[in-house]
Parts: structure tokens; C-alpha cells; sequence
């Protein structure tokens, strides 16, 4: 068993110039732990603990740097890691309890992978992962039980997200704006209870896709709420056992392929898919087992071929100069 030396902060430990740490706890009572400025710091089998500190605020801090953590542990913070036009790779690590942000990016490329990001936010509204002006990588990890928190919340940056579970976070699990975005086998349930942004998965003026992923289990809101000129694809997925199903409002679009979606809006006895001044193209897919398969409203169109729309009570419902076209 290795032994932990134990570092103690007591003001901020600013690294100018190249570091490496491994295997120490950072006992930190100063606001902000350590501060890398213009250099390279690696950290191993590290832990970055607040300890007896009114005002912690961040754990670790980069400008400008390239920061790498490997099997490390940050808590009790207000933001456990916060990267501005940086560098941040992390790796095997845990991010938990700190009371507003697990990362919190600007300008800065981000890649988390085989990470367990759980229990941060506390009585704001946060995101356990929120981006801005950033490219993020998320391969392998779980983000869960976030407390009033969006799991992953993002603004004009570009996310990857592969083989990910989103679970029990109190807000939606993922929030975009103006990005762009690939979600490949990422398993997405039991979110937004609070529905703060009315869905699972809110997407706003974005642009990206899901493939082979589920979805389900989203409480009192929307699976998916596409909004804003969005343009969407549903690729190879299952979408079921919803409160409510999806929508698309505003001049938005969806493509659904090879998926099914099945049992959603049961309870409210609304639709699986609702458009809004919206387009729906739907292609070799299921839409089974619901109240009603589509709503479409305010000149929405809908495209259906090869598909099956079967076992709801009304398969569609088509108002307001709405048009179905099915080959």
C-alpha cells in the first residue's frame, strides 16, 4: 500500500513552472488549493480535500496551462476543477460533493475519461459539468446524482460523449446551446426531476447526434426538447418509458433511424413525438405502445418510411396545416 505524503495549503500553491505530484493529499483551508499558471502539471494518485475551510472555492485552477490528473480525488470545493483557455486532461478520477462545479471550462479543451463525477451542486442550480467556449471529450465515465444540477451543461462549444451513464441528477442530464455534439452509447435515465429545462436532454440552436443510445426513465418532463432551429439525429436508439416523449418546436428538425420508442407520455396521456413548427423525418424506426405516436402542429411536416406506428390509441394527430408525407 502506498503511502500519501500530506501537503498542507494554507494559501493558494501557485506552479509557474512545470510540476508533477503523486501520491500526496493537499489539505487545503485557503480559497483556492493550487494554481497553475503557464506551466504543465501532472498530478497521480493525488487527493484534493478542503478541510475546515468557510470559503473554499477551487480546487484546482489552470490559465493558460496543460493540466493532466490520473487517479485523483477532489471534494468539498465550490469548484473542484476550473480551466480557463487550458488544457485539462482527467483520467480514473473522482469528482464529488463540491458544491457548484465537478469542472468548469472556458475556452479551454477538456477530456475526461473513465471518471466518476457524482454528488456536486447544492442549493443552486449548477451543472456538475458546464462548458463554455470549449471542446470537451467524455469517454467511459458516469455522471450521477447531481443535486439541483445538470449533469453536463454547454454553451457554444463542441461535445463528445461516448459510452457514458447520465443518471439521478436532480436537473436535466444535458443542456446545449449553440453547440455541436456526437453522443454514441451513452445510457440516460432517471434525470430532471426538478424539470428545470422541461427534458432529459435539452438542445437549443444546436446541431449533432445520438447513436445506439437509451433513453428512459425521465421524470416529469420531455425526453428530448429540441428547440431553436436545432437540427437533430436519432440513430440506432431506444427511447421509452418516459413521462413525456419529444419535441421539437421552433422551426427545428429530427431524423429518426432504425430506433424505437415506445411507452412515453403513458401517464399524460400525450404524445411520443410532438412537433411545433418543426419537421419530423422518421425512417426504418418504431413508434409503438403509447397514447398517441405523433403530434404535429402549426404547419409542422412529417416524412414516415419504412416505419411502423402501431398499438397507440391515435397513431397521429395533424393540425394546423400540418402535412404527412409516408413512402
Amino acid at each position: 500500500m502506498v503511502k500519501l505524503k500530506v501537503v498542507r495549503i494554507d494559501k493558494a500553491l501557485v506552479l509557474k513552472e512545470d510540476t508533477k505530484f503523486k501520491d500526496t493529499i493537499f489539505l487545503v483551508r485557503s480559497q483556492v488549493g493550487i494554481a497553475c499558471i503557464g506551466s504543465r502539471v501532472i498530478l497521480e494518485n493525488c487527493k484534493i480535500v478542503f478541510y475546515r475551510c468557510k470559503k473554499a472555492s477551487i480546487g484546482l485552477f489552470a490559465q493558460n496551462a496543460n493540466v493532466k490528473i490520473t487517479n485523483c480525488f477532489v471534494q468539498n470545493a465550490n469548484i473542484a476543477l476550473k480551466s480557463v483557455n487550458s488544457s485539462l486532461i482527467i483520467r480514473e478520477s473522482k469528482l464529488s460533493h463540491n458544491k457548484e462545479y465537478a469542472v468548469n471550462a472556458v475556452g479551454s479543451i477538456v477530456n475526461i475519461e473513465n471518471c466518476n463525477i457524482c454528488g456536486n451542486g447544492y442549493e443552486i442550480f449548477s451543472a456538475q459539468i458546464s462548458l463554455e467556449n470549449s471542446k470537451a471529450d467524455i469517454l467511459h465515465s458516469r455522471i450521477t446524482k447531481g443535486v439541483n444540477s445538470t449533469a453536463l451543461f454547454a454553451k457554444n462549444s463542441f461535445v463528445s460523449l461516448d459510452s457514458t451513464e447520465i443518471s439521478l441528477n436532480d436537473s436535466s442530464a444535458i443542456h446545449l446551446e449553440n453547440c455541436r455534439f456526437s453522443i454514441r452509447k451513452a445510457k440516460i435515465y432517471d434525470n430532471s426531476l426538478l424539470n428545470q429545462d422541461f427534458s432529459q436532454v435539452y438542445i437549443e440552436n444546436s446541431k449533432g447526434k445520438f447513436t445506439e443510445s437509451l433513453l428512459y426513465a425521465g421524470k416529469d418532463s420531455f425526453v428530448i426538447y429540441a428547440t431553436k432551429q436545432s437540427s437533430l439525429k436519432v440513430l440506432d436508439s431506444f427511447i421509452f418509458d418516459n413521462n413525456s416523449g419529444i419535441l421539437i418546436d421552433r422551426y427545428s428538425q429530427i431524423t429518426i433511424y432504425k430506433t424505437r420508442i415506445f411507452r412515453n407520455a403513458l401517464l399524460e396521456r400525450q404524445a411520443q413525438i410532438n412537433a411545433d413548427s418543426s419537421k419530423i423525418y422518421i425512417v426504418s424506426s418504431k413508434i409503438f405502445d403509447g397514447f398517441q405516436g405523433i403530434y404535429a402542429q402549426k404547419t409542422s411536416f412529417v416524412f414516415l418510411k419504412n416505419s411502423d406506428i402501431s398499438r397507440n390509441r391515435f397513431p397521429f394527430c395533424m393540425y394546423e396545416l400540418s402535412h404527412l408525407v409516408e413512402k
